[in-house]
Parts: structure tokens; C-alpha cells; sequence
């Protein structure tokens, strides 16, 4: 049978999972079945017959497990019962739990030393990260500050918008391939032809552009690289003049014939092509501050206060959602208490009935083990030794704390009306002092620092 229900449950044909309902209902027939009575005379039989395991004072594990019986279908009477209340009369059980047991444990989240520790171990764990960066930003900004000085900086750095000079340079490039293409449609095979285009524009353009890149260097305060860096525009000049020059050559190689047309065309070719290359070279100059060295350092800092405003915000969003839900929680907690009290009073004759059928049911699965135990008892105190001394005692069930709770709140109701609704006021007090003293902690200093973390 196992196996079956190991197979049934692989291929998603297991049984449907019982209700609590379900589940009390087959255990109370089992329990009160006759199998189970015989089940009963039978074990005891077999701690008589093995006589060795009854101990003077103490009751045989057989008579043990028949308790063990009787819990199993009480937890299950429980957990049926306990689900019955919670649908049937959820914010009436809600408001007998809060009476039985008050709000200290709902509040404490939401109370000023909740949202306190809250806020305070969000901090602790991000402190790490936080002043590590602090760290690299104050570093950064001396390094900054000390370059400045050094070559007597005064502006703050260009940082210009790199993606839409890129752009530009793309266009370029694009450009600049098309006209050669088609210059030299008619010379070379298409294959050929785009493929000299395409070499031919990478090094006019990438040529040019690193040039003009590496001509920032003339505005430097070291005169040995000021000079190296004016020279960048001479190389720059010879890449462009030579790319265009070759471009032109290989027109000249392919043409049967170099008439005033050709001439005409390669001209304006090269005229294209130089255009382009120092577009490239005047983009690729403007992709940084003008000053070497400048505008990495400047971004090195606005990154990391980039990094650090993100843990701002974060931490900034973190208070506004604890305290919106501290502070929602209390209106929430008084609504519901108000709303919970009222269905209380109004569903007290059906809770009543409902505790009471509880109530007997117990009764009746208790007064089953007792009758269970006395079987088991008589059986082995009328076959044993008289020396043996074997407990007479028959246990009961214990208490049901949830039924306890409904049975005390309903009976305090009954009895003293006007004290219920102290109870309630009080817990309402509570509430509201609760929630005064969380919006004055909001307004303080130490809210404040914390709300404002990190500095």
C-alpha cells in the first residue's frame, strides 16, 4: 500500500489532502471503533504475557500509547474546531485572542523601538559599504584637489556626453565608407571594393580620432609633453593625407583612363574623406576635458558620490516605507480592534454554541480514554502478581489554551460587561499612546540622524 500511494503520488494521482473536518471525523470513528477496543484488550494481554516489562509504579508503554491515541484525535478536534472559529467567526476569535493576550507582541515592530531597531540594524548593515566609499571619496577629492593645484586648475572638468560624440563618429564612418563605395563601384569587384572602402575609412577616421585624442596633451603644463602633444596634429594630418592618398591611388590603379573626370572625381574623393578624418579629429579632442588627466579624475569622484547618493536614496526609502507602515499599522490595529470587538458582541450567542459543542467533544474523547485506560488496568491488575505495584491513576487531557481563551473571554463578557469594555478602551489607549509616542520619536534628533544616514 506504500508503494502504491509512493507511485500514485509520483505521477499526481495521490489522494486529495483531507480537511481538518475530514481528518477529526476519521479518527473519532477509529477511536470509538470496536477494532480499536479489541486493539486495547489485546496489548494489555501482551504486557501480562511478558511480564518482564511491567515495572513496579509505572504504566506499560501499551496503556501509553492509548494517551498518545487520545492527543492525536484532540490536536486533530483542535486544529477542525480552531479552523471552524477562524471562518466562521475570524475577527470575534482575533478579538478574544487580543483580550486574552493584549497587543504588546502586534505593537512591537511597529512601536518606537521596533521602527528604531529597524532602521538601526538597516544601517549596520550597510555601514560597511558606506564608509568604504567615504573613504575612496575624501581620497579621490584630495587627489583631485592636489591636481588641481599642481597645474593650476581653476575651472571644474568637461565632462562631456561621450555616447552622442560617438554617434557623430559612427555617422562618420558610415559616411565616409558609402563615398568610397561608391567611387570605386565601378573599378573593383563589390567585394573588393567595400572591403577598401571599410580598411581604408577605419584608418582614416580611427587614425585621426586617436590622434586627435592624444592632442589634448598639448595644453599640458610639462613642456616636453606640451610639444609631444602639438605633434599629434602632424600625425593626425599624415594619416588623413594617407588614407585618402591610397584610397585615390587605388581608383588610379583600376582606371583605364585618367581623363579630367577622373582627376575631378578623385579629387573630390579625397577632399570627402580628408573633411572626415578631421571631423574625427576634432570629436575624438572633445571626448575629455581638454587638460590630460583631468577629466578621469573628475569622474572618479562623481562616480563614487554617485555610488554613495544610491545608498542615500536606498536608506531614504527604507524610513519612508517603516515609517508609513508603523505608522499605518497603529490605525490599522485600532480599526480592527473596534471592528473585532463589535462582531465579538454581535456572534456571542453562535460562539457560545460553537464553544460548547467543543467542549463536549472533549468531554466525550476524554471520558473514551478514560474508559480505554480502565480496560487496560483491569486486565493487567487481575493478571499479575500482587507484589507488583501497578499505577491506578487515569489520566485526562490537558488543556486547550485556544478553547480556554474563548471560554474566559465569553464568560468575563457575561458576567461584567462594563469591564470588557475597559478592556477594550484600555487596549485602544494603548494604541494611540503608542502611536503619539512614535510620531514625537520621528520628530527628534536622533530620528533625523538616522533618517539622514549616511553623512
Amino acid at each position: 500500500m506504500k508503494l502504491w500511494s509512493m507511485f500514485s503520488a509520483f505521477f499526481g494521482f495521490s489522494e486529495k489532502q483531507k480537511s481538518p473536518q475530514e481528518e477529526y471525523e476519521e479518527l473519532e470513528v477509529w477511536i470509538n471503533s470496536k477494532e480499536y477496543f479489541d486493539q486495547v484488550q489485546q496489548r494489555a494481554y501482551q504486557a501480562v504475557q511478558k511480564m518482564d516489562s511491567l515495572r513496579d509504579g509505572q504504566i506499560h508503554g501499551n496503556e501509553g500509547q492509548i494517551f498518545i491515541d487520545c492527543l492525536k484525535v484532540d490536536s486533530c478536534l483542535s486544529r477542525y474546531q480552531n479552523t471552524l472559529l477562524t471562518n466562521q467567526f475570524g475577527e470575534a476569535k482575533y478579538m478574544a485572542e487580543i483580550l486574552h493576550s493584549g497587543i504588546s507582541t502586534q505593537l512591537s515592530e511597529f512601536s518606537t523601538s521596533g521602527v528604531e531597531n529597524a532602521i538601526s540594524g538597516e544601517v549596520a548593515r550597510k555601514a560597511p559599504a558606506a564608509e568604504n566609499l567615504i573613504s575612496k571619496i575624501e581620497q579621490a577629492r584630495k587627489e583631485l584637489h592636489i591636481f588641481k593645484g599642481a597645474h593650476g586648475l581653476e575651472h571644474d572638468a568637461q565632462n562631456p556626453e561621450r555616447s552622442s560624440i560617438l554617434y557623430y563618429m559612427g555617422a562618420f564612418a558610415i559616411a565616409e565608407i558609402f563615398a568610397n563605395v561608391a567611387f570605386l563601384w565601378e573599378a573593383f569587384e563589390p567585394v573588393h571594393g567595400l572591403f577598401i572602402s571599410i580598411m581604408v575609412a577605419m584608418l582614416n577616421l580611427l587614425g585621426a580620432a586617436w590622434f586627435g585624442y592624444q592632442f589634448r596633451e598639448k595644453n599640458h603644463t610639462d613642456p616636453r609633453r606640451s610639444n609631444n602633444g602639438r605633434k599629434n596634429a602632424l600625425y593626425a594630418a599624415f594619416i588623413i593625407f594617407f588614407a585618402n592618398s591610397t584610397i585615390a591611388g587605388f581608383r588610379l590603379m583600376a582606371a583605364q583612363t585618367a581623363d579630367f573626370s577622373f582627376w575631378l572625381e578623385s579629387t573630390l574623393l579625397f577632399v570627402v574623406g580628408s573633411a572626415l578624418g578631421y571631423a574625427a579629429f576634432q570629436k575624438a579632442y572633445r571626448l575629455d576635458d581638454p587638460f590630460p588627466g583631468y577629466g578621469p579624475l573628475s569622474r572618479k569622484l562623481t562616480q563614487l558620490e554617485g555610488e554613495l547618493q544610491e545608498i542615500r536614496e536606498e536608506h531614504a526609502d527604507f524610513c519612508r516605507v517603516t515609517k508609513t507602515r508603523a505608522l499605518d499599522a497603529h490605525t490599522s490595529l485600532e480599526k480592527r480592534i473596534s471592528s473585532s470587538y463589535q462582531q465579538f458582541v454581535s456572534k456571542l450567542p453562535e460562539i457560545r454554541k460553537a464553544i460548547e459543542m467543543w467542549s463536549k467533544q472533549r468531554n466525550t474523547l476524554n471520558q473514551r480514554g478514560h474508559a480505554l485506560q480502565r480496560v487496560f488496568k483491569a486486565i493487567v491488575l487481575s493478571n499479575i502478581n500482587k507484589d507488583l505495584n501497578y499505577p491506578e491513576v487515569i489520566r485526562d487531557l490537558p488543556s486547550d489554551q485556544i478553547l480556554d481563551s474563548f471560554k474566559n473571554e465569553v464568560e468575563v463578557f457575561e458576567s461584567d460587561r462594563m469591564r470588557l469594555d475597559q478592556r477594550v478602551e484600555a487596549l485602544q489607549k494603548q494604541i494611540i499612546a503608542s502611536r503619539a509616542d512614535l510620531e514625537k520619536w520621528l520628530k527628534s534628533g536622533n530620528a533625523n540622524k538616522l533618517f539622514g544616514w549616511p553623512v
